[in-house]
């Protein structure tokens, strides 16, 4: 057996054999306390029992060696034959692993050679949960007051050439409007707030109040232990202590500031003040942002999921659809006829305010504290784009796109497949506030007019 540690996880890859000659009753109750020494961790079996198990249902020994390993949670991962001859076909060399939430990940194969008469066998094991040990390789965008500062003073010195790209009457098409708009807008944005690739090391992951200065004090206390080995002098014995106390202190000080800080930057929000309380007593909260499925798999699941659902449901009519009430739905009739009322400045202006900054940016990456900054710049611009589309009738195209988060439906489940994901679509910000606004009239409408159920 061997045992091999990833990220704090122990998995123990166990080789087996059999003798074809050997008592089966003995192997199997040799076999039991060893599986169950592997209950509480990831485990892999592999090698020759000599069971065949394609003839499971005819032989009593093979039934119960193939029991044993399922009652202990685990599953073969070679389903087809190993040892093939002119007259038999037989699968006795085998792979188990009671890893069942990433078993969809792995890869199996048997290789045809003529080596020996037993094919080999081999899985491609691939979990998230391992990774090297050291530095990371992130990408973040420096979001600061100064470089916000230096995209409002851009914005200012450009508000003419946006305003260009609303009342080019070249342009005839609204659709275009709006991304000649937002393409220089978010160029604008983009050499700003710049995106920057850096090397972190792990622990800064674990441990962020590890600042700057604490990793000076953490070298320094490392350079006094290593004087202090090659000569045990009292010199340098009250050097090292002295290092080790003001470098204790200090990660002290900076571990309860950032405490503070993470509580602090709660909003009143209960859901983000257990996320602090969670992080401050070091209890894990699963993360569903860890997906291990390709962008291109699982956005052709979701994009699938309408049309599939379609296609299961028969063609019902609508005498088909049971009632539960035999209440008829009344319907109070009004003279006055909906439409939507023009947009004022002052309303996209407040609605642009008004954004939650808590919540992250759509697919245009554009922030709503920045966006909050040019809002008396780019309030006549949107006012004007807005009503365009009431009079027009279209909704632009980049406001129906959103950013998708796969969040993971529970621990027990396996991360691998599709299904166990639920969307989160992220909007834009801007989007948020057309839709805001036309929300807020139609609103007003059906409570007006008293259109709306008394329990709706």
């Amino acid at each position: 057996a061997t045992e091999i540690k990833t990220n704090n996880k122990t998995t123990i890859f166990l080789n087996i054999y059999r003798s074809p000659n050997s008592c089966n009753e003995t192997f199997n109750e040799k076999f039991e306390p060893v599986l169950e020494n592997t209950k509480s961790k990831n485990c892999y079996i592999l090698g020759d029992s000599n069971y065949n198990l394609i003839n499971l249902e005819k032989h009593e020994e093979t039934r119960n060696y193939y029991n044993l390993l399922t009652s202990s949670s685990f599953k073969p991962l070679i389903t087809k034959p190993t040892r093939i001859t002119d007259s038999s076909r037989t699968l006795i060399d085998h792979i188990w692993t009671n890893d069942l939430r990433m078993t969809s990940l792995h890869q199996s194969h048997i290789i045809i050679t003529d080596i020996t008469d037993h094919l080999p066998c081999l899985t491609i094991v691939t979990s998230p949960d391992i990774f090297i040990k050291g530095y990371k390789t992130i990408t973040k965008r420096v979001v600061n007051d100064e470089n916000r500062e230096q995209f409002m003073t851009k914005v200012t010195d450009i508000k003419d050439a946006l305003s260009f790209h609303i009342k080019n009457r070249l342009q005839t098409s609204l659709e275009s409007k709006y991304d000649d708009y937002f393409f220089h807008l978010t160029k604008i944005y983009d050499e700003c707030f710049p995106v920057i690739t850096r090397k972190v090391h792990a622990k800064t992951f674990s441990k962020p109040w590890i600042t700057p200065e604490v990793q000076n004090l953490i070298d320094k206390k490392n350079e006094c232990f290593s004087k202090k080995k090659k000569k045990n002098s009292p010199a340098n014995k009250t050097k090292y202590k002295n290092a080790k106390l003001k470098m204790e202190k200090t990660i002290d000080k900076e571990k309860a500031k950032y405490y503070k800080t993470v509580m602090q930057n709660t909003n009143n929000s209960m859901r983000q003040k257990w996320d602090a309380i969670r992080l401050i007593i070091n209890r894990k909260k699963v993360s569903g942002n860890e997906c291990p499925i390709p962008n291109n798999i699982i956005g052709n699941h979701y994009a699938s999921v309408a049309k599939r659902l379609a296609e299961d449901l028969p063609n019902l009519l609508q005498d088909d659809i049971p009632c539960s009430s035999n209440v008829q739905p009344t319907y109070i009739p009004t003279k006055q006829q909906f439409q939507f009322n023009i947009i004022t400045e002052r309303e996209v202006y407040e609605k642009i305010l008004k954004l939650d900054s808590s919540k992250g940016p759509g697919y245009d990456n554009l922030d709503v504290k920045s966006l909050r900054s040019i809002a008396h710049i780019i309030s006549p611009h949107l006012t004007e784009l807005f009503n365009k589309s009431i009079s027009e009738g279209i909704y632009p195209k980049n406001f129906k796109l959103a950013k998708c988060i796969p969040v993971f439906k529970g621990s027990m489940l396996d991360p691998s497949l599709p299904i166990n994901y639920r969307p989160i679509s992220i909007l834009t910000a801007l989007n948020k506030v057309f839709e805001g606004i036309l929300h807020n009239q139609l609103t007003e409408y059906l409570e007006k007019h008293k259109l709306l159920p008394q329990f709706q």
